[in-house]
């Protein structure tokens, strides 16, 4: 199938001069360079400050009957955002505060069924709300804050474990308090505001329920912030934070070319749009804006650490009913470490993490991803040419939801002209690691024209960029977003010539004319979970044996697509008339089966 995508770019460049150049949307140019600025007063951390942040968390939630002795552990993860507000006391280097914090959360968590005596078990979770008060201790280095936190809080949410095709027998809903521990970094990138990144672990208090059956409940949640904040008072001299006037400001060509280079010294804000047609098995638009603030940070006068914060909001085409779901995607943050005053060939090379924040299980990959990024790029003439690239691996998150191992590579050529128009091409490639072979890279190719401009004495940059991709599967789009726990294989060839009913634990198949069917008896899916799926067979055979603990499936002549999705009630319906299920690595595949088989 042949995707298009349009890629609508504009950016507000809300600063220059910061000794260096950091970028817009996601492509790189040359940054100026200049002499090291006179020694400006010191930043001064001390007063009240308020804010908000926005980031993902995760848990680790244990469900335990011990009169069954059976475990369960819903996991979870999702969005949270909130409002946070505190007073720093500033002593030399060192400084002393207070801050509280209240962040709504969308999270949520679910097991697959568990075979028990009482039958086929499964397990949910979820928090609406988290509140701390902490003491923060940090290090100054004029903008620069390092700090760590320590205090408790309160954290709002429930549990429940549901038996399969009958209802709940356990259902838990209260305010449990805990300890917190965390650390982050803070930068003032003007005189009144400062932005932070933030690591924060709260362990909650154990519960026990009194009344059978006995349940005890253990539970921490870990989260992942970025946050502004807004410093009340005089915190440096006006002349200070506006810093030097650079040439950039007066020059639209030099300022085009700093505004395409990710790692200049240029505060910017680009809302970038991408619209992607003919996405998943209805061929549906899928919308992308993401919201790409870049802030360099001097690191004394040989270094900068470019921060570049990716929010996506997100409307994402189902892979299975004919809908979109429409929510925030995962929060990714690169730092950057680059040189100041670079030679021909300009770099910088950091970490990049992506936060679980997806509002929605289908708007992400429920684990918190971490690896190096790094940019080179070179501006000879009126080009811009260079690439910047990542790679990621799932370090923790949800544990019912499948690791990632995710590359992305962006190249990008730009050519500017008179007036501040330039052309430019930077398609992101992607390869997911643990995809099967062949169904790894999605390669797209396209390109497009924009315009640096100033209204208002404001400057701005806008683009327009169309791009192709042609996918070799859509299989990549439909991973599987639920998790399943291992159960026995229960039967031998199944044989099927009109239309009947299986029962495989929890989840009933109906079936229609195939010759031989053979289930893989790995797992189960999750009530309510969308499901991966394979190809539509037509004019196809359909045998296996079972050995051990799964079966074994041979087919020939896969072609086109079919899909399925459990429902609420534990049961799997699919479309299109009957089908076979099996496993494909992590992947639940399910396929349909067009017309009866002779």
């Amino acid at each position: 199938m042949r995707n298009i995508c349009f890629v609508l770019s504009t950016s507000a460049i809300l600063g220059l001069g910061v000794p260096h150049t950091v970028s817009a949307a996601d492509r790189p140019v040359k940054a100026p360079v200049y002499e090291t600025p006179v020694a400006a007063p010191v930043y001064n951390w001390t007063g009240f400050y308020l804010g908000g942040n926005i980031g993902g968390a995760w848990s680790d939630v244990t469900l335990t009957d011990n009169a069954i002795g059976v475990s369960w552990n819903p996991g979870g993860t999702g969005f949270i955002g909130g409002l946070q507000a505190g007073y720093n006391l500033q002593a030399g280097n060192f400084l002393y505060g207070i801050e509280g914090d209240f962040d709504w959360s969308t999270f949520k968590g679910a097991t697959g069924p568990i075979s028990t005596s009482l039958g086929l078990v499964q397990a949910s979770a979820s928090k609406d709300w988290m509140s701390t008060l902490a003491a923060r201790v940090g290090i100054t280095s004029d903008r620069w804050l390092v700090y760590g936190k320590f205090g408790g809080g309160w954290a709002q949410g429930s549990e429940m474990l549901t038996v399969v095709n009958s209802g709940p027998i356990f259902n838990n809903s209260q305010t449990n308090s805990g300890w917190l521990l965390g650390a982050g970094i803070e930068y003032a990138f003007a005189s009144n505001w400062t932005g932070k990144l933030e690591y924060d672990y709260f362990g909650l208090s154990n519960s026990t329920n009194s009344t059978p059956p006995v349940v005890n409940v253990s539970h921490n949640i870990q989260m992942l912030k970025v946050g502004l904040n807004y410093q009340f008072g005089d915190r440096l001299p006006a002349s200070a934070a506006l810093g030097p006037s650079s040439p950039e400001a007066h020059d639209t060509e030099a300022l085009a070319r700093a505004s395409q280079n990710p790692i200049a010294s240029l505060i910017s804000l680009p809302f970038q749009n991408n619209t992607n047609f003919n996405t998943g098995p209805f061929n549906r638009v899928q919308n992308i804006l993401n919201i790409q603030p870049v802030i360099p940070m001097p690191l004394g006068s040989d270094w900068n650490v470019i921060s570049r914060t990716i929010v996506p909001l997100m409307s994402q085409p189902d892979p299975v009913f004919d809908s979109n779901t429409d929510g925030i995607g995962d929060i990714t943050q690169s730092l950057f470490l680059s040189p100041s005053h670079p030679g021909p060939l300009i770099w910088g090379v950091g970490p990049v993490y992506t936060i679980p924040s997806a509002s929605d299980a289908i708007l992400g990959t429920g684990k918190t991803l971490a690896g190096p990024t790094a940019v080179a790029l070179v501006t000879p003439g009126h080009w811009v040419i260079g690439a910047l690239v990542n790679n990621q691996w799932s370090v923790a998150g949800d544990p019912n939801r499948r690791n990632v191992n995710a590359f992305l590579a962006q190249p990008f050529v730009n050519y500017n002209m008179a007036g501040g128009w330039f052309l430019t091409s930077s398609p992101i490639i992607t390869a997911d690691w643990t995809a099967p072979s062949g169904q790894q890279w999605t390669v797209p190719v396209g390109g497009g024209f924009g315009r640096v401009f100033k209204f208002e004495g404001q400057a701005y940059n806008a683009s327009i960029a169309a791009i192709t991709t042609t996918a070799s599967t859509d299989l990549a789009l439909l991973s599987l977003l639920g998790a399943c726990r291992k159960l026995p294989c229960i039967g031998s060839d199944l044989k099927a010539r009109q239309q009947f009913n299986i029962t495989w634990g929890a989840v009933q198949i109906r079936l229609l004319g195939a010759s031989h069917l053979v289930l893989w008896r790995k797992a189960c899916p999750r009530p309510g979970q969308h499901l991966a799926r394979i190809s539509l067979v037509s004019d196809a055979t359909f045998q296996g044996t079972c050995r051990n603990s799964h079966c074994l499936l041979a087919t020939r002549h896969e072609i086109e697509i079919g899909h399925a999705i459990s429902d609420s009630d534990g049961q799997l319906r699919t479309q299109d008339g009957g089908g076979y299920v099996k496993w494909h690595d992590d992947h639940l595949l399910i396929g349909i089966v067009a017309e009866n088989l002779q």
